[in-house]
């Protein structure tokens, strides 16, 4: 599982979601669109 799919698992987990929990996205990828996805997951960066 890597951290796009982490986050996604935590999301659809109302009782998890609940709970706030921090998360840190940390990539070196330039790709464009995998940026924007995690924008739109809500992950900072």
């Amino acid at each position: 599982m890597n951290g796009i799919e982490l986050k996604q698992f935590i999301e659809n987990d109302s009782e998890l979601k609940g709970k706030a929990i921090p998360f840190i996205y940390h990539s070196s990828t330039s790709s464009s669109t995998e940026i924007k996805f995690a924008y739109s997951l809500n992950i900072q960066g």
